[in-house]
């Protein structure tokens, strides 16, 4: 039988409390205030209201507060623990989303992601919370959208397993270190989309951006080093463990031996074979045209859809195909890639639709609907294209993408040129993960070419 408590740790919230513990109510009727020591009367802002009020008797920080909390509803037998704060910048209303995510996924723990809604968050919040996701991630060895969100849903059962592995944290510290200790434990964290509220009307957040992220990165840091760097697990913090199945099939069986090969050379050099990989990457991202001389055939490798459509990072490479055929109107535009099985359209389909929409002429468009990565990207468009002779080809992608296209044209044996989609590299914290991806993907190929010529040649001679 489910029995979910509502814990919210409170210090000196006396203005706000009340009106979000009265809506907690109406979602869950176990909600548990703790109250940190608080001087402005917190606790008698709740008088009459059936909340059970626990009041720490010295103000220990919003860790001690938490784990009060923890450890009084798993006494009294919850199966579920929600996390919200006291300050408003969490709206009780987005329970029930948090427990349909615990049922669909009923031992990770679910975790609030605001940062999708980038205009509500202000630039250091922005920068100092994608700074931590990094080291966070890193240290899970999982992807985590918004590992500073509070506002969460833990199975009981998980925080049995994690919380006696958790060190005596302070303040947010805590809360990273539950979620790398739980990530390393095999549960996963998945994501709950709500809003991100900014209200100058609210309190100032406890979060200090600059302070905060130095003590995270620090404890990260040090389970890190005693990890060995958990090189395995910065790579599945980048990808997802579905496209990690997905991208060793690029190198058949062998993938894994690939994988297991590339990161002991990572390990060998201390880092150096990916630095090396990493400058050639960016090398090649900022050197990189967005132009091309006389071309014939104009490939757009797909990328994942958006709700809507195609994704920022797609409408800036089929802007730069429009554009490279305004100056090439003969050119043909070879849009290429299925997408994730079961969607309403293929990539390539999604491409077709916006060109067409901005004016494209429809009979300048070829449409790639089998390939499913950028590796089957570019066999499939060497078999479309092998009738053709001698026709100019280029790929147009992102400018962290370059390298990976250019390596794989080189081991398709397809003599294809690349232009780049953006005018010029443009710096932000995606930017950055993007191209440390990118870098170790690159090494991986390289290195399982390496290893493994006859494999990768043997595919290529094979389409």
């Amino acid at each position: 039988m489910e029995r979910i408590a509502v814990v919210i740790p409170a210090f000196n919230e006396a203005r706000t409390i009340r009106d979000v513990a009265a809506r907690a109510l109406t979602q869950c009727d176990w909600v548990i205030v703790v109250d940190d020591a608080s001087t402005d009367g917190t606790a008698n802002a709740l008088a009459g209201m059936s909340v059970r009020v626990v009041r720490q008797e010295s103000n220990a920080g919003k860790a001690a507060a938490l784990r009060r909390g923890f450890e009084l509803a798993l006494a009294e037998g919850a199966t579920g623990v929600i996390t919200l704060d006291a300050d408003g910048q969490h709206l009780p209303e987005d329970i029930p989303h948090f427990i349909a995510a615990s049922r669909e996924h009923p031992a990770a723990i679910a975790v609030g992601s605001r940062l999708a809604d980038r205009a509500s968050i202000p630039t250091k919040r922005y920068i100092g919370n994608r700074f931590a996701n990094f080291w966070i991630a890193w240290g899970a060895g999982l992807p985590i959208e918004d590992s500073q969100c509070g506002f969460r849903f833990y199975p009981a059962e998980t925080l049995r397993h994690v919380l006696p592995h958790v060190g005596r944290s302070q303040g947010f510290v805590f809360e990273s270190e539950v979620l790398i200790e739980a990530g390393q434990r095999g549960f996963a964290i998945v994501p709950v989309k709500i809003a991100a509220i900014y209200d100058p009307a609210i309190r100032p957040s406890n979060y200090r951006a600059w302070r905060d992220t130095w003590r995270i990165t620090k404890m990260v840091s040090g389970k890190l080093v005693r990890r060995g760097l958990y090189l395995p697990g910065l790579f599945r913090s980048l990808m997802p463990m579905h496209r990690l199945r997905q991208r060793t099939q690029v190198f058949g069986r062998h993938g894994a031996m690939s994988f297991v090969a590339a990161n002991t050379l990572i390990a060998a050099t201390l880092g150096l074979s990916y630095v090396v990989a990493l400058v050639h990457v960016l090398r090649l991202a900022r050197a990189a045209r967005t132009d091309t001389d006389a071309v014939e055939f104009i490939l757009v490798p797909g990328h994942r859809l958006d709700a809507s459509g195609p994704s920022p990072d797609h409408v800036a490479r089929l802007e730069r195909a429009r554009a490279l055929h305004r100056r090439h109107p003969e050119a043909k535009i070879v849009l290429l890639g299925r997408g994730v099985k079961g969607a309403r359209e293929t990539e390539a389909e999604a491409g077709a639709r916006y060109l067409a929409a901005q004016g494209v002429p429809v009979d300048a468009l070829v449409t790639e609907t089998q390939s499913r990565n950028t590796w089957e990207n570019m066999l499939q468009a060497r078999e479309l294209l092998k009738d053709h002779g001698d026709g100019a080809s280029v790929f147009v992608t992102n400018r962290y993408h370059l390298a990976r296209v250019n390596l794989f044209a080189g081991l398709a044996q397809f003599p294809a040129g690349c232009c780049a989609a953006e005018d010029r590299l443009s710096w932000s914290p995606q930017t950055v993960m993007k191209l440390a991806f990118e870098a170790y993907y690159v090494h991986w190929a390289f290195i399982g070419d390496l290893l493994f010529p006859s494999v990768v040649r043997g595919q290529s001679a094979a389409r």
